[in-house]
């Protein structure tokens, strides 16, 4: 039978990568985990006898992130989102939606946009539109249109207007929740480089493929999650590996970018480009 002790001081070390505080024995390759210290006696103070109490990171340092599924915009923005969709989008992608082979609606849209953030709606919108004068509507503008493509796709309005700030944390999935990749996407995984013969690369221990914006560029916000990304347990060829300096990256823990291809013949990832993130790979 357990004793409640009341206001029990505690304390908190994060346990990443080498932290010499952190048991490697209690602790999982998949996980960050933070130990929690209580002492509860003066006894057990002085001679550091300590409960350790281990969970993973995310359920002390960080809420989990939304997806489209979660009401992320009111209903009157994507009033005004439909207004500006008339004024600037139809066009191109007709009243309905369904132009430029439904990009902004169904099924096409769905595959195409799953597995990322609305970030990258975001950001590709911008980039593109309006034809002809693209960038030249404010952000918010923007978005309200992006709640109006939500609320066309049957995603639900709650009560708080979708903003610029809060794109990269609203994951589009699917209804039924999220999926690996689409294939051919272009994608990055972290893991281990080896070489099984001349010219012959494989990413071992390698985490579940994600999609990337710029499978050819480097994106510091990129490389520095996956500094932090843990290893994984997939295998992918790397084909083409050799022309982006894979000799000197053997051993290394690696984020390698490309496109993701899935054949019954086993995977693989067609290289756009390696960035060692460790010396070692563990």
């Amino acid at each position: 039978m357990s004793v409640r002790q009341p206001r029990l001081p505690v304390c908190q070390i994060q346990c990443r990568g080498q932290n010499p505080q952190c048991s490697p024995a209690r602790r999982t390759k998949e996980d960050h985990v933070t130990r929690i210290f209580v002492f509860t006696t003066k006894t057990q103070r002085q001679g550091a006898v300590w409960l350790c109490v281990f969970v993973p990171l995310w359920l002390v340092a960080a809420p989990p992130e939304k997806t489209v599924w979660d009401g992320v915009y009111a209903a009157p923005q994507a009033q005004r989102g439909q207004a500006a969709y008339t004024q600037y989008c139809v066009g191109c992608h007709k009243a309905d939606l369904t132009g430029i082979e439904g990009a902004m609606k169904g099924e096409f849209f769905m595959e195409r946009r799953r597995e990322d953030n609305l970030e990258t709606l975001f950001l590709d919108m911008k980039a593109t539109m309006p034809r002809g004068n693209p960038g030249s509507l404010s952000d918010q503008t923007y978005v309200d249109i992006i709640s109006y493509v939500l609320q066309t796709n049957e995603m639900p309005a709650g009560s708080t207007e979708l903003k610029p700030d809060v794109l990269d944390k609203v994951d589009v999935v699917g209804k039924d929740g999220p999926k690996p990749v689409p294939n051919f996407a272009p994608v990055l995984s972290v893991g281990c480089l080896i070489e099984t013969g001349e010219n012959r690369w494989v990413l071992i221990n390698a985490s579940e493929p994600v999609r990337t914006r710029d499978s050819f560029k480097k994106i510091e916000k990129e490389l520095k999650a996956s500094q932090d990304r843990p290893l994984g347990q997939y295998t992918f060829r790397m084909a083409d590996a050799e022309n982006f300096e894979a000799p000197t990256n053997v051993g290394k823990k690696v984020q390698v970018k490309g496109v993701i291809v899935r054949s019954p013949a086993g995977n693989r990832i067609n290289v756009n480009s390696i960035e060692p993130i460790a010396e070692t790979c563990q």
